[in-house]
């Protein structure tokens, strides 16, 4: 059995905004690469994710996110984080482990369930080893 996991729409948002961090665009050729798929795939991609008003895509220049695509990932990466910490602090696996755990974990989790980690941790306010 394959740890590998499908490639989400938030895995795309993140790399996108990871890499306008450097850039003022990120550029498709740029996605693809940090996510792991061809330049076609990434393309094709982002063109449903711009349509979808979640990134701002130009031709030959590249993707940003848009207010909804932003707001989108800090949810997802809100919950990544609680279930992060959760996993570490009761499970002791590594920050590495968890973080994998976590992302694989985050679209099954439901609202209740991260609630109910968000407050047995004592609502925090952001995990000190965010990628965000």
């Amino acid at each position: 059995m394959s740890n590998q996991r499908k490639t989400r729409i938030e895995d795309y948002l993140l790399a996108v905004e990871l890499l306008c961090r450097d850039t003022d665009r990120a550029t498709t050729g740029k996605v693809a690469a940090m996510i792991g798929v061809a330049n076609g795939t990434a393309s094709s991609f982002l063109r449903t994710l711009a349509e979808s008003g979640l990134v701002d895509l130009q031709p030959y220049a590249g993707s940003t996110l848009t207010e909804a695509g932003r707001r989108r990932l800090l949810v997802v990466m809100r919950r990544r984080q609680l279930l992060e910490l959760f996993i570490v602090q009761t499970l002791h696996l590594s920050i590495e482990s968890a973080s994998e755990e976590a992302w694989q974990l985050e679209p099954a989790a439901s609202n209740h369930l991260i609630d109910c980690i968000d407050s047995q941790l004592g609502n925090p306010i952001v995990a000190s080893w965010s990628p965000m």
